[in-house]
């Protein structure tokens, strides 16, 4: 049973002069930073581009997700027109 938590509070999503120099050398795997976004989420900071679009179930209600192991990751629900972002976590 897959089991998703969070506090349904929405983010503000990022753009690159947002994060800090440490967290930018942390994604330098990207090539035209200025058009990429992010979000933070508990701490760390992630690629919007790097998260799996969601279709169907498991994650029915979620824009995508992006795992940290085979039984746990996290999710994302664009709200506010694409503006901001809800974050949860799953796990099973």
């Amino acid at each position: 049973m897959l089991t998703i938590r969070t506090n349904n509070a929405p983010r503000e999503l990022l753009c690159w002069g947002d994060l800090t120099t440490k967290e930018q050398g942390e994604f330098d795997y990207i090539n035209d930073p200025e058009t990429a976004t992010f979000f933070r989420y508990r701490g760390w900071p992630y690629d919007l581009g790097e998260m799996m679009s969601v279709a169907d179930m498991p994650f029915k209600g979620w824009h995508g997700y992006a795992s940290d192991s085979y039984f746990s990751g996290i999710v994302i629900r664009l709200v506010d027109d694409g503006e901001r972002i809800v974050c949860g976590t799953y796990f099973s």
